[in-house]
């Protein structure tokens, strides 16, 4: 049953991209359904805190990692079309440099499908 959660993670890596939000707390992860054991994939990792005490705060390990797992996750949802993608980009609103590494990441998984 490790889909689901994972499914989540790619979700929640693709609305924080939206967003331009590099960083989580746990409950968001507690809301999207996605176990802390996530944590172990190294994915995600805690943000240091200055105090003694545990961080909630947590943030992908790299920018890439978050926009690789959103790429998945809408390559997931779309038909392979590039009339879909560009829906897509349009929806987004793409500016020059803008998520590029994500879409040079979507791109590519998109092509992995058709071939």
């Amino acid at each position: 049953q490790v889909k689901i959660p994972f499914m989540n993670l790619l979700k929640l890596a693709w609305t924080t991209l939206q967003k331009k939000q590099l960083y989580l707390q746990k409950a968001d992860l507690a809301a999207a359904r996605i176990p802390l054991d996530v944590l172990e994939l190294g994915l995600l990792i805690e943000v240091e805190s200055s105090e003694d005490a545990a961080s909630d705060t947590l943030t992908f390990k790299h920018l890439s990692v978050q926009e690789y797992l959103a790429a998945l996750y809408v390559a997931s949802k779309v038909s392979t079309s590039a009339e879909e993608v560009r829906k897509i980009a349009t929806k987004e609103n793409v500016r020059a440099g803008h998520l590029s590494t994500f879409w040079i990441f979507l791109a590519g998984q998109l092509n992995a499908t058709n071939v």
